[in-house]
């Protein structure tokens, strides 16, 4: 079972894997045994107070194989450069662009 917490630790809690497995384990009301895996989501750090805390989203896989998403390069086509597009612009949409192109297996120039 993948269990999503939120976890609010000081920051040389949340550099220490085994501490973060405990916390994990004690938020569940769990023992640290049972947990196989935990993948952070999302990390941030609260500095409002006197003393900063690291906010941390972490996806929990109890007694469950944790298997990780493939790559995004692993998804591309091999690039020959005999077929290429010109994509004008940076930003979002310029990106967008360049990742659909070389999907294709065209390169984007």
């Amino acid at each position: 079972m993948i269990h999503v917490i939120d976890l609010a630790l000081t920051p040389s809690e949340a550099k220490e894997e085994a501490l973060l497995l405990a916390r994990a384990a004690e938020f569940l009301k769990l023992d640290s045994g049972e947990i196989s895996h935990i993948q952070p989501v999302k990390r941030s750090i609260d500095a409002r107070g006197s003393r900063p805390l690291v906010r941390l989203r972490l996806e929990v896989f109890v007694r469950e194989q944790y298997t990780p998403e493939p790559a995004l390069l692993q998804q591309l086509k091999p690039v020959d450069g005999r077929r290429k597009a010109i994509i004008v612009g940076a930003g979002p949409a310029g990106y967008f662009a360049a990742l659909e192109l070389l999907e294709q297996g065209i390169m984007p120039v």
